[in-house]
C-alpha cells in the first residue's frame, strides 16, 4: 500500500521563470556585427524570444530555446545618427515574461552657436546686451584683455555683456570669445559701442554685385569738429 501510494503521488508543478542579471544594456555606436553581444538568461522551461518593436537596425538570434543557461546573440547595425535608439527584447517561458531595454549611443557632434551669430551693440551713455548661447559641451566666456569697460556676466544659456559709459568720442569695439575643448567648435562675438562723436550721415559700403560687406562711412560732429 506505501509503495502504491508513493508511486501515485504527483510531483509539483514546474512554476516558469525567467532570471536575468539586469534589464538594461547598452549596445556600442558602432554596432555589434563584428563582435559577439549576448544577453544571458536562465530560463527553467523551453523559451522563445522577439523584439517588442518592428525595427531593421537591430535583429536577435535564435528565436526559441530549451530550459537551462541560454542567450540570445544581438545584432545591431551602426548608428548614423545624433539620437540614441532603443529596442525591447521581450523573453517569454510559460507565463514568464521578461524584457530587456536595449540602448544604442548616439553619434556625439560638438556645437556651440550664438544667437544673434555677429555682435551686438551697446549704448554709448552704457548699457547691456544679451546673446543666447546652444551649446552640447561645456564652454568659457572671455573678452579682449584691453577692454576695460565691457563686463561679461552667464545665467544659463543666456549671455550678457554691460559696458559702461564711453566718454571718448570715438567709437569703441571689443571681441568675446565662446570657447570649447573642441578644436573648431567656437564663436567669437562682437560688441560695438558708439562714442560721444554725433552721427551726421551714414553710408554702407556694398562690393559689386551687391553684398552688403558690413561696412560703412560716417560722418561725424566731433565737439567742434567733423570728420570722418
Amino acid at each position: 500500500v506505501a509503495i502504491a501510494a508513493i508511486a501515485c503521488k504527483k510531483e509539483d508543478p514546474i512554476v516558469p521563470e525567467i532570471k536575468v542579471t539586469t534589464t538594461e544594456f547598452t549596445l556600442p555606436l558602432a554596432g555589434t556585427e563584428d563582435m559577439s553581444y549576448k544577453v544571458q538568461f536562465n530560463a527553467n522551461v523551453d523559451w522563445t524570444a522577439a523584439l517588442k518593436e518592428t525595427t531593421e537596425w537591430c535583429t536577435i538570434t535564435p528565436a526559441s530555446g530549451v530550459a537551462g543557461d541560454a542567450s540570445v546573440t544581438v545584432i545591431a547595425l551602426e548608428n548614423p545618427t545624433e539620437e540614441e535608439r532603443t529596442v525591447t527584447l521581450v523573453l517569454t517561458a510559460g507565463t514568464a515574461v521578461k524584457e530587456v531595454v536595449l540602448t544604442q549611443e548616439a553619434v556625439f557632434i560638438p556645437r556651440l552657436t550664438t544667437t544673434p551669430a555677429d555682435g551686438v551693440n551697446v549704448p554709448q551713455a552704457g548699457g547691456s546686451a544679451s546673446v543666447e548661447v546652444a551649446a552640447n559641451v561645456a564652454y568659457t566666456v572671455t573678452v579682449d584683455a584691453e577692454a576695460t569697460w565691457l563686463t561679461v556676466a552667464q545665467d544659463g544659456n543666456t549671455v550678457t555683456m554691460t559696458a559702461t559709459a564711453n566718454e571718448e568720442y570715438a567709437a569703441r569695439g571689443a571681441n568675446v570669445t565662446f570657447a570649447t575643448e573642441y578644436e573648431g567648435v567656437g564663436a567669437e562675438f562682437y560688441v560695438y559701442q558708439e562714442g560721444r562723436a554725433t552721427k551726421l550721415w551714414t553710408k554702407k559700403i556694398s562690393d559689386f554685385d551687391g553684398y552688403d560687406a558690413g561696412l560703412a562711412v560716417r560722418l561725424v560732429k566731433y565737439g567742434d569738429f567733423i570728420g570722418v
